[in-house]
């Protein structure tokens, strides 16, 4: 009978723990499952936008640009080795910075951006740069610059 009590008390603790921790673990779970189905949504809304460097100055497809996640393609299409920076804000409104890689002409890069709703994201040539630890150093600017607006 002592034994039966003992097996009784230790069940119920023992069920009462994994009840508490399901109860401390489902909020997790489920921000867990609702930041994956956001992720989802962004990818699904994704569009295609492309800047060119040109030997005119930079253009950008298209001209008019909704809020969200893009996929960006750069492409050098001038004669001369070039790269791009690019200036907005990110989906947590912090100011971001990006640069790709210097491009040979007719070389392109792609990459993600995040377009803030009602903000200028600034794009400008770079013709070279020095790499350092988590940056760049003596940034030699063109002269191109174009602004993309978000309505």
């Amino acid at each position: 009978m002592e034994c039966r009590r003992l097996l009784t008390k230790s069940f119920v603790l023992t069920a009462l723990l994994v009840a508490l921790a399901a109860l401390y673990l489902m909020p997790m779970l489920a921000t867990a499952a609702g930041s994956t189905a956001q992720e989802n949504r962004y990818n699904k809304a994704v569009l295609h936008v492309t800047v060119a460097l040109t030997s005119r100055g930079i253009v950008a497809t298209p001209t008019s640009l909704r809020p969200g996640n893009h996929l960006l393609t750069i492409k050098n299409n001038t004669s001369e080795p070039r790269g791009v920076e690019m200036i907005g804000i990110d989906t947590q409104s912090s100011p971001t910075v990006r640069y790709t890689k210097i491009l040979q002409p007719g070389k392109s890069e792609q990459f993600r951006w995040y377009f803030a709703t009602g903000k200028t994201v600034y794009v400008r040539d770079v013709m070279s740069w020095t790499h350092v630890k988590t940056g760049y150093t003596t940034v030699t600017f063109g002269l191109m610059r174009k602004a993309i607006d978000v309505k």
